[in-house]
């Protein structure tokens, strides 16, 4: 179907939702429509007006009135011609807001749409903000002049210390800083999620962000805590989002990386995460670092995280013991003339869960779900289930049971003298059965799954000459004889 039958077919079946109010007088309508605006979001409101005017615009000019799912899905064919999946995301988001506030039409249960838009961001991995390593950050402090980079220097303690936004450092006040004299106190009380943050400039930190705060004018006019720095003073303007936008480029320009201009304002923010998630903070700590309410962009950044990486590959290697090798790629008179391949993803997964990586906890269960790019359990759960060192567990579980309460069958031996006369078949035939009720066990000992327990008690084994112990796990049996002396 084009986008022309799509048109037609919603002008011709579908009236315009705003007609629904009825006899509403104008005055009505437009009070409604100026509180349903107060429900967008006050720093981008009119980013979302914009959006949403021009889908309007659009709509006049294919002659439709309609907010159906057709109409919907034809503007977006048409965008994603030109605009990236994660635009495309963004102008449903506003669209939905908007539409949703001022014609009651929700969006979000627009089904095929929403596949439309997942199809066209398959395989689509956005650019994000190159972040500043911790040797990058300490370069940079510690060898960058401070007669032409001290603004700059406080800005790095504060935003990597505090995970702040360029407009969170913009808008920081003097108001929002609490210096007791050897550390500071920072509320960042205007976020992006309106959620009230705080954290501490200590140490060495402490020491930058005081040879800066002592250089304040008396008389600013202001109270904004940032301004311009030239020359070993502060003046009496501002600095602006913008240059906070420009100083993760200007700190890699100093610093010779490559690619200065993929460093933007998100830099200090990711950077400071990224330098928390490496050190091991777990998802709850970052969460509270970086204000998020869900585990979605926490999860990212431990994935991501050298420390995560590196304890995966030491699980790894552990269950794999080489003997110690005598060349070394750093010794220039040894060539490999080839590169061993690399193991299979599902020996990687099975290695993993072997050593230990288990979905019983929080933390382990995401270990195995980003190692295996799973989106749920049931897959890295199918792997704990299966492996050997789950196996071997349950196995040390039923044999330290048993070893408390013996079980199985029991027998008289040749080989050992019992002073008493053996008990008749039938109390023999009666104990076993006794055996079965309180262990919980089936007839048959030889069935390896009849020996697994779950809550044994006591049993005795007065009147047996010898009892034997057997004990199934996974491939493995053990058996034990017990002879009375």
């Amino acid at each position: 179907m084009s986008v022309s039958e799509i048109e037609f077919v919603d002008c011709k079946e579908e009236p315009d939702v705003v007609e629904s109010a009825g006899n509403a007088s104008p005055d009505i309508l437009e009070s409604v429509n100026n509180v349903a605006a107060n429900t967008l979001p006050q720093r981008s409101r009119e980013k979302y007006e914009s959006v949403y005017e021009k889908f309007m615009q659009w709509k006049k000019t294919r002659k439709t009135t309609s907010f159906s799912e057709h109409v919907l899905m034809a503007y977006f064919i048409e965008l994603s011609k030109n605009l990236k999946p994660s635009t495309l995301w963004s102008h449903y988001s506003m669209l939905k807001s908007t539409i949703g506030a001022k014609h009651k039409v929700d969006m979000s249960t627009y089904a095929r749409l929403s596949a439309f838009l997942k199809r066209q961001a398959t395989g689509y991995h956005g650019k994000k903000s190159k972040v500043l390593t911790s040797n990058d950050v300490e370069n940079f402090l510690n060898n960058a002049p401070d007669n032409q980079y001290l603004a700059t220097k406080v800005a790095l303690v504060l935003g990597v210390t505090g995970a702040c936004r360029r407009e969170e450092l913009c808008n920081l006040t003097i108001k929002d800083i609490d210096d007791n004299g050897s550390m500071a106190l920072i509320v960042i009380r205007r976020s992006k999620t309106n959620k009230l943050r705080s954290f501490t400039v200590v140490g060495e930190f402490y020491n930058i962000f005081k040879r800066y705060a002592v250089l304040r004018p008396k008389n600013v006019m202001s109270n904004r805590f940032f301004l311009n720095y030239q020359n070993g003073k502060c003046t009496q303007q501002v600095i602006g989002i913008n240059k906070f936008g420009g100083m993760p480029k200007q700190i890699a320009s100093y610093l010779n990386l490559p690619e200065p201009e993929t460093y933007t304002g998100h830099s200090f923010r990711r950077t400071s995460v990224t330098l928390l998630a490496n050190a091991g903070a777990d998802i709850t700590t970052l969460k509270r670092h970086g204000g998020w309410r869900s585990n979605r962009v926490a999860e990212e950044y431990i994935k991501d995280s050298l420390n995560k990486k590196t304890k995966i590959c030491e699980q790894i290697a552990e269950t794999v013991h080489l003997r110690p090798s005598t060349s070394s790629f750093r010794n220039s008179h040894v060539n490999s003339t080839f590169a061993p391949p690399s193991p299979k993803k599902e020996v990687l997964d099975e290695i993993e869960v072997n050593n230990g990586a288990s979905t019983v906890d929080a933390e382990s269960d995401i270990t195995m779900k980003q190692q295996g790019e799973w989106r749920s359990n049931p897959a890295a759960e199918e792997y704990t289930k299966d492996s050997l060192n789950n196996k071997s567990k349950t196995c040390e579980q039923i044999a330290e049971s048993a070893h408390s309460r013996p079980s199985i069958s029991s027998s008289d031996s040749s080989e050992v003298d019992s002073p008493s006369a053996p008990p008749s078949p039938q109390k023999e035939k009666d104990r076993e059965d006794e055996f079965e009720v309180n262990h919980g066990a089936s007839a048959s000992t030889n069935n390896p799954e009849s020996s697994t327990s779950s809550t044994p008690t006591s049993l005795n084994f007065n009147h047996c000459s010898n009892v034997t112990i057997n004990l199934s796990c996974s491939n493995v049996t053990i058996s034990l004889l017990l002879k009375n002396a």
